[in-house]
Protein backbone atom coordinates (compact mmCIF):
# COMPACT_ATOMS: atom_id res chain seq x y z
CA UNK A 1 0.00 0.00 0.00
CA UNK A 2 1.22 3.49 -0.89
CA UNK A 3 0.36 6.42 1.38
CA UNK A 4 0.62 10.04 0.27
CA UNK A 5 1.06 12.45 3.19
CA UNK A 6 1.01 16.16 2.34
CA UNK A 7 3.16 18.06 4.83
CA UNK A 8 3.27 21.81 5.40
CA UNK A 9 4.99 21.83 8.79
CA UNK A 10 1.81 22.63 10.72
CA UNK A 11 1.00 20.66 13.87
CA UNK A 12 -1.94 19.04 12.07
CA UNK A 13 0.26 17.82 9.21
CA UNK A 14 2.75 16.37 11.69
CA UNK A 15 -0.12 14.57 13.45
CA UNK A 16 -1.03 13.13 10.04
CA UNK A 17 2.56 11.89 9.66
CA UNK A 18 2.37 10.23 13.08
CA UNK A 19 -0.91 8.56 12.07
CA UNK A 20 0.61 7.38 8.77
CA UNK A 21 3.67 5.99 10.59
CA UNK A 22 1.44 4.02 12.97
CA UNK A 23 -0.65 2.82 10.03
CA UNK A 24 2.51 1.75 8.18
CA UNK A 25 3.89 -0.11 11.21
CA UNK A 26 0.69 -2.15 11.37
CA UNK A 27 0.95 -3.07 7.67
CA UNK A 28 4.34 -4.37 6.56
CA UNK A 29 3.88 -3.47 2.87
CA UNK A 30 3.24 0.26 3.34
CA UNK A 31 5.43 2.99 1.86
CA UNK A 32 4.95 6.65 2.74
CA UNK A 33 5.60 9.60 0.46
CA UNK A 34 5.91 12.93 2.23
CA UNK A 35 4.78 15.68 -0.13
CA UNK A 36 5.44 19.38 0.36
CA UNK A 37 3.71 21.64 -2.15
CA UNK A 38 5.26 25.05 -2.58
CA UNK A 39 2.47 27.40 -3.54
CA UNK A 40 3.61 30.07 -5.99
CA UNK A 41 1.66 32.84 -4.25
CA UNK A 42 4.72 34.86 -3.23
CA UNK A 43 6.49 34.24 -6.56
CA UNK A 44 3.39 35.34 -8.49
CA UNK A 45 3.16 38.53 -6.43
CA UNK A 46 6.73 39.65 -7.09
CA UNK A 47 7.12 38.39 -10.65
CA UNK A 48 7.31 41.31 -13.00
CA UNK A 49 7.42 43.95 -10.27
CA UNK A 50 11.20 44.12 -10.18
CA UNK A 51 11.09 44.41 -6.38
CA UNK A 52 12.74 41.03 -5.74
CA UNK A 53 14.51 38.56 -7.95
CA UNK A 54 12.38 35.50 -8.77
CA UNK A 55 15.40 33.27 -8.12
CA UNK A 56 15.68 34.62 -4.57
CA UNK A 57 11.97 33.99 -3.93
CA UNK A 58 12.29 30.42 -5.27
CA UNK A 59 15.29 29.83 -3.00
CA UNK A 60 13.32 31.12 0.00
CA UNK A 61 10.38 28.84 -0.91
CA UNK A 62 12.73 25.85 -1.15
CA UNK A 63 14.12 26.62 2.32
CA UNK A 64 10.61 26.85 3.76
CA UNK A 65 9.72 23.54 2.10
CA UNK A 66 12.75 21.86 3.65
CA UNK A 67 11.89 23.28 7.06
CA UNK A 68 8.30 22.06 6.74
CA UNK A 69 9.51 18.51 6.09
CA UNK A 70 12.09 18.26 8.90
CA UNK A 71 9.75 16.91 11.58
CA UNK A 72 8.04 14.52 9.16
CA UNK A 73 11.35 13.09 7.94
CA UNK A 74 12.56 12.69 11.53
CA UNK A 75 9.37 10.81 12.49
CA UNK A 76 9.69 8.38 9.58
CA UNK A 77 13.42 7.89 10.20
CA UNK A 78 12.86 7.22 13.91
CA UNK A 79 10.16 4.65 13.13
CA UNK A 80 12.25 2.90 10.47
CA UNK A 81 9.42 3.26 7.94
CA UNK A 82 10.31 3.29 4.23
CA UNK A 83 9.53 6.74 2.84
CA UNK A 84 10.21 9.15 0.01
CA UNK A 85 10.20 12.93 -0.01
CA UNK A 86 8.78 15.06 -2.82
CA UNK A 87 8.79 18.80 -3.25
CA UNK A 88 6.42 20.15 -5.88
CA UNK A 89 5.32 23.60 -6.98
CA UNK A 90 1.76 24.60 -7.77
CA UNK A 91 -1.69 24.93 -6.29
CA UNK A 92 -1.70 22.60 -3.27
CA UNK A 93 -4.99 20.69 -3.76
CA UNK A 94 -4.54 20.23 -7.49
CA UNK A 95 -0.93 19.13 -7.01
CA UNK A 96 -1.88 16.60 -4.34
CA UNK A 97 -4.55 15.20 -6.68
CA UNK A 98 -2.16 15.05 -9.64
CA UNK A 99 0.53 13.23 -7.66
CA UNK A 100 -2.02 10.80 -6.16
CA UNK A 101 -3.28 9.90 -9.64
CA UNK A 102 0.06 9.82 -11.49
CA UNK A 103 1.81 7.70 -8.86
CA UNK A 104 -1.26 5.54 -8.17
CA UNK A 105 -1.39 6.12 -4.43
CA UNK A 106 -3.84 4.00 -2.47
CA UNK A 107 -4.60 6.49 0.27
CA UNK A 108 -4.04 10.14 1.23
CA UNK A 109 -3.48 10.98 4.90
CA UNK A 110 -3.51 14.68 5.70
CA UNK A 111 -3.97 17.07 8.55
CA UNK A 112 -6.83 19.51 8.86
CA UNK A 113 -6.01 23.14 9.41
CA UNK A 114 -8.13 26.28 9.40
CA UNK A 115 -6.72 28.94 7.11
CA UNK A 116 -8.06 31.89 9.10
CA UNK A 117 -7.77 34.16 6.07
CA UNK A 118 -9.81 35.61 3.23
CA UNK A 119 -8.39 32.88 1.00
CA UNK A 120 -10.19 30.30 3.13
CA UNK A 121 -13.50 32.18 2.81
CA UNK A 122 -13.18 32.62 -0.93
CA UNK A 123 -11.55 29.41 -2.15
CA UNK A 124 -12.18 26.95 0.64
CA UNK A 125 -9.55 24.99 2.46
CA UNK A 126 -6.98 22.80 0.77
CA UNK A 127 -8.41 19.88 2.75
CA UNK A 128 -11.90 20.48 1.38
CA UNK A 129 -10.58 20.79 -2.16
CA UNK A 130 -8.58 17.55 -1.85
CA UNK A 131 -11.67 15.71 -0.62
CA UNK A 132 -13.49 16.74 -3.77
CA UNK A 133 -10.64 16.07 -6.20
CA UNK A 134 -8.90 12.81 -5.29
CA UNK A 135 -10.30 9.43 -6.26
CA UNK A 136 -8.78 7.42 -3.39
CA UNK A 137 -9.66 7.27 0.31
CA UNK A 138 -8.61 10.31 2.36
CA UNK A 139 -8.02 10.15 6.10
CA UNK A 140 -8.12 13.51 7.88
CA UNK A 141 -6.17 13.87 11.11
CA UNK A 142 -6.65 16.69 13.63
Amino acid sequence: MKLLVPVDGSPASLHAVDFAVTFAKERQATRITLLNVLNHTMLNLVEGTGLMAAAWVEEEEDCRGGEALKGAVAACDAAGIPFDVRNERGAPAETIDRIAREEKFDHVVMGTRGLGSMRGLIGGSVTNQVLHLVNVPVTLVK
